[in-house]
This record gives structure tokens, sequence and C-alpha cells, in this order.
């Protein structure tokens, strides 16, 4: 089994892996601006058939895997967080959902409360990070330990939306690292 790799998604399709336990993503194909007439998938493959002007208009393929991966896959999730300027290696807040929190040194994730004992809404808790201590961290940069969702990699598609072809990713939850809030 593959170990699983990063996948970055945006805070609404984090909420949308966490309600629904599934999320489909859509990403263009980067191809040459070429006149492209056809798709096939071959074992996870995708031919791309085009005429190419540099070569006179004559018929072209051209071969590529889909950049999430296969079908079985398995990915960690790495989405927006909020990091404390006083304490770079403390506690995360997820952006998606900063009502929940993950301190490295615990294994479960932190439901925020109050100081009444009262747990807050996503609006207060966000209300409550202070832009003098906290900064939104882009996705990419999430270490792989605050990851708290995992999910494979179910479907792969492509197709053309107004000139330009589009992947059909969908990823369904996996169990193993992922919580359910």
């Amino acid at each position: 089994m593959k170990p699983p790799k990063p996948v970055t998604l945006t805070a609404p399709e984090v909420r949308e892996a966490m309600e629904t336990g599934a999320v489909t993503l859509r990403r263009e194909v980067n191809l040459p601006a070429w006149e492209w007439l056809s798709v096939d998938e071959d074992r996870g493959r995708f031919s791309f058939t085009a005429t190419a002007p540099a070569t006179g208009g004559t018929r072209s393929t051209h071969w590529m895997h889909c950049p999430f991966g296969q079908p079985s896959d398995v990915m960690w999730v790495r989405e927006p967080w909020w990091q404390d300027h006083r304490e770079p290696d403390g506690v995360i807040i997820y952006d998606a959902t900063p009502e929940w929190a993950k301190d490295p040194r615990q294994p479960e994730l932190i439901r925020a409360t109050c100081i009444d004992g009262t747990v807050p809404n996503r609006e207060e808790a966000r209300a409550a990070m202070l832009p003098k201590f906290w900064s939104l961290q882009p996705a990419e940069t999430m270490p792989d330990h605050a990851a708290r969702l995992t999910l494979r990699l179910t479907r792969v598609t492509v197709e053309q939306h107004a000139e330009r072809w589009m992947w059909n990713v969908t990823l369904e939850r996996v169990d193993e690292r992922s919580e359910k809030l």
C-alpha cells in the first residue's frame, strides 16, 4: 500500500467533506493551447488527442496521469489554518471550523470553550483570534501531524467545460485519521 500523499482543499471543500463524507474537486487540466478533439482513459492514464498547430495541423496525442492519483489512493488533507506567533509549534486552529483546534502535544482535537463554559459558534471562535497574535497560513504549509482528514480517491473523470478540460475527482472519507465534527 502506498503511503498517503497530501491534497490541498479550500475551507468550503473541507466543510463539505466533513459534513457529507465526500467531496468532488474540479481542477483545470494543464494542457497546451491546442484544439483538443477528444479524451480517452486507459488504466488511469488519459490520452488527449489534438490538432497541433506546430505540426501543421496533424493530430497529436498527449498522455498524462491525473495529478491527484488513481482510484484507491489515500490522501491526507491540507487546509488553511491559523497559527499563534507567540507559540509557533503550538496550537493550530482550522480555518474551515475555527471552533476546533489541534495541539501537537495531544492526540485528540480540542473543542473551543468560553470562560463561562459555553461553546462558541464558528463566527464567535473566528472573532476571538486576535490579528495581533494569530495569522492565517496557506494550506500548502500545514504540517502533516495537524491533518484531521484522510480521504480516498474513488473516481477520476475528465470533462470539457467552455474550451477547457477539467479533472473531476471524487474523494471519500477514511475513518483512520478523520474526525467527525
